[in-house]
């Protein structure tokens, strides 16, 4: 209970431990953002990255980083993760030991801080070695820098996205790669195995096989005591762009129902990137085709319908934001009407489902992240960067984006900070103007 104490009365008026039901996200208020670049942290040359995280609690944000060069030369074992830190936003160090930018199945690739003292990050094989090295989880300490376990996942490819049941202790970790598909829960004390869901072949995964659309991104939902994992395109159920699967969070552990993307959502190319939003709501980041016209979508975790379809907004990794209640995605294509162009940061509000103004990113970038007490955006810059942002073009760098007024609005309803082994979560109150002009802000 220290470190949660410690926390509150840093935030204190900002966060509060709720234990009565929240009102839904109609009931905020929202203002319109526009999100402009203030700042490009240098990591040195990254052109192969992969997922970011930001745990506010420490001030932390952890970027996959492939062909980093604070790893040494050698492409087999340059990858690492940089931290950055969200107060000063410098780069602190970069954790090495990963098999670097070598294709196919390289790493780091998914990342999570893990209980405010550990770096999880799943990695890939290193070829050209005997015996061959396996897919595995790379645990680091966070205060020492040291990797403390490498963890095999038993795959024949790389381990790829993570999610964290705090209240549980387990991480759920998902080997992507047609020959595994399958995802692994995790013991995060022990590190010991707990289990193993496969999506291969439909049997009993409520019909599903994930062959040629892979895994993405996971969450924990503390509202229904369930793991969340998007599955784009797979090879069954038929008629269907993906599914959601909504999977228990204790052992056994197996599907208990799915949640259907059909082509009428407009969800052409499945879910890829999955955040949890205010009240019930589940941002779906769905994946570009080729024509560029496609919606994300706003669903709701309890029976999968869609509460906001995002027209024209596609996205691989999306994150959402309770310091100011919005969702962010990085389109990667320009949509029908192209007024959403390759390389833009859209914030949408998750009290309307409405767009903001897009700020200039990378015309590469697809990862984001946020951090709830700055309200600072991070997305990677990489280079050669064509933004203008980053002080070496060449090289790229981690663009930090702010909203030019933040109206400081924050979402009620999302638990958003982790919690101690078996405690409440910690929840955000909102905190808004209510009358226009009024000279102090209101909690409701």
């Amino acid at each position: 209970m220290r470190r949660k104490a410690g926390l509150l009365a840093c935030l204190a008026g900002i966060v509060a431990l709720l234990t009565v039901p929240t009102p839904a996200a109609s009931d905020e208020q929202s203002q319109d953002e526009q999100f402009e670049f203030v700042k490009g942290i240098d990591v040195g040359p990254i052109t192969s990255f992969d997922i970011s995280f930001d745990d506010a609690n420490i001030r932390t944000l952890a970027q996959a980083h492939r062909d980093t060069p604070n790893c040494g030369t050698d492409p087999t074992t340059r990858g690492g993760v940089d931290l950055i830190d969200t107060n000063s936003n410098k780069l602190i160090t970069t954790l090495c030991g990963f098999h670097g930018a070598t294709p196919p199945d390289r790493g780091p690739n998914g990342v999570i801080i893990v209980d405010q003292k550990e770096v999880w990050a799943g990695d890939g094989l290193k070829h050209g070695v005997t015996p061959a090295e396996t897919s595995s989880l790379k645990v680091f300490d966070i205060k020492t820098g040291q990797m403390t376990d490498s963890i095999n996942t038993g795959g024949s490819g790389r381990t790829d996205e993570l999610c964290e049941a705090v209240s549980h202790e387990i991480v759920m970790a998902a080997n992507d790669r047609d020959a595994d598909l399958f995802v692994s829960f995790w013991d995060t004390e022990s590190h010991g195995f707990l289990g193993k869901i496969v999506f291969k072949g439909g049997t009993d995964v409520m019909g599903i096989d994930a062959t040629g659309g892979g895994i993405e991104q996971c969450k924990f939902d503390p509202r229904t005591n369930q793991f969340l994992l998007a599955l784009p395109q797979p090879k069954s159920p038929a008629g269907v762009t993906g599914v959601v699967a909504v999977i228990t969070a204790e052992q056994p552990f197996k599907v208990v129902k799915i949640f259907k993307i059909l082509p009428s959502s407009g969800c052409s190319q499945g879910p890829h990137g999955l955040a949890l939003g205010p009240d019930h709501q589940v941002l779906l980041g769905c994946g570009s085709p080729p024509s560029g016209a496609d919606n994300s979508l706003i669903i709701d975790d309890g029976d999968g319908h869609t509460i906001f379809p995002l027209p024209g907004l596609t996205s691989d990794e999306v994150w959402y934001n309770p310091g100011d209640n919005h969702y962010f995605l990085v389109p990667t294509v320009t949509n029908a009407a192209g007024t959403v162009t390759v390389g833009t940061l859209v914030p949408v509000d998750a009290a309307t489902g409405a767009a903001d103004a897009p700020a200039k990113a990378g015309s590469s970038s697809r990862v984001v992240a946020a951090d709830m007490l700055k309200n600072q955006v991070y997305v990677v810059l990489p280079g050669p960067d064509d933004s203008g942002h980053c002080p070496n073009a060449a090289n790229g760098c981690i663009g930090v984006f702010k909203a030019k007024k933040d109206d400081q609005c924050l979402a009620q309803g999302m638990p958003v900070l982790d919690h101690d082994d078996g405690d409440d979560p910690v929840f955000m109150r909102v905190r808004c103007n209510d009358n226009q002009g009024a000279d102090e802000d209101q909690d409701r």
